[in-house]
């Protein structure tokens, strides 16, 4: 994961409307993400094992040139090594990629938070005030830290359940990164004299509709909850009327819609 941020940052290939960064791009790091000590690796997979099952006509055996997820053809890759059932694996796919969610809309809000104290501190130089440059750079350096980390997840399409305790590591580090770029931003503006409110308001209505050549509008359902969010419905256990799990769980509907759009390209971005 560090290479493919330096990498990144190598080449920046676009400036961030809001903090004024040049910035890179990470493309779709699943083989890095998989083969960063994953389970599944460990165990000796291979992509077409999950994503290419095979299926058999008359006396012929053929793979599936598609490469789907697995949710979408009934985790057929899944159940020659998981005799569990579609159910219960389902179940457990969506439990990995809730836990990821919940992490990546933390990280998200918390590096959205230090990109909107870097417009103020930026606006405010603009009119002539003088910020710490050391604390400047310095926050700069953290928020980057973290905007990469979370890039670096949601541009991965399995939502976590590649490498579940990778990306966990990853996005806790976005997380920490995040906190501290807030503090040390908090403290130049502070020496500024600009009062920063204890909830930095992060005036998402700007950013969600007209983005990019496409002018792209905002779509409801893509936007995602926080799955362990006490306003979402508890999570139900495969074949159970009780809730399986923490009562901070979400509904399975809105985790099928997450996992399924999320591969479809729809996935949340911080």
């Amino acid at each position: 994961m560090e290479t493919v941020i330096a990498n990144a940052r190598k080449t920046p290939e676009w400036v961030h409307s809001v903090t004024g960064f040049r910035l890179g791009l990470i493309r779709h790091p699943e083989f890095e993400l998989f083969s960063f000590d994953s389970p599944h690796w460990a165990a000796g997979v291979a992509c077409a094992d999950c994503h290419m099952p095979y299926s058999r006509k008359s006396s012929v055996k053929t793979s599936d040139h598609r490469v789907l997820s697995p949710l979408k053809n009934g985790l057929r890759g899944c159940l020659g090594c998981h005799p569990d059932g579609p159910e219960r694996l389902r179940y457990r796919v969506f439990s990995i990629q809730d836990r990821t969610m919940s992490l990546v809309l933390r990280a998200g809000y918390g590096t959205a938070t230090a990109a909107k104290l870097f417009e103020t501190l930026h606006r405010r130089r603009a009119a002539g005030a003088a910020p710490d440059q050391v604390l400047h750079d310095e926050a700069r350096r953290l928020y980057e830290e973290a905007f990469y980390r979370c890039l670096f997840v949601v541009s991965e399409n399995s939502l976590g359940f590649h490498n579940p305790a990778e990306a966990s590591r990853v996005l806790g580090d976005a997380i920490a990164y995040a906190g501290k770029a807030e503090a040390l931003l908090r403290q130049a503006l502070a020496q500024m004299g600009v009062r920063v409110p204890v909830r930095v308001d992060l005036e998402l209505a700007r950013y969600v509709d007209d983005r990019g050549a496409r002018k792209l509008r905002f779509d409801p359902a893509q936007e995602f909850p926080d799955p362990f969010s006490p306003a979402v419905p508890p999570k139900q256990g495969p074949g159970s009327a009780t809730p399986a799990g923490p009562p901070q769980g979400r509904a399975a509907p809105a985790g099928e819609l997450r996992s399924e759009g999320v591969r479809r390209g729809h996935g949340a971005a911080p």
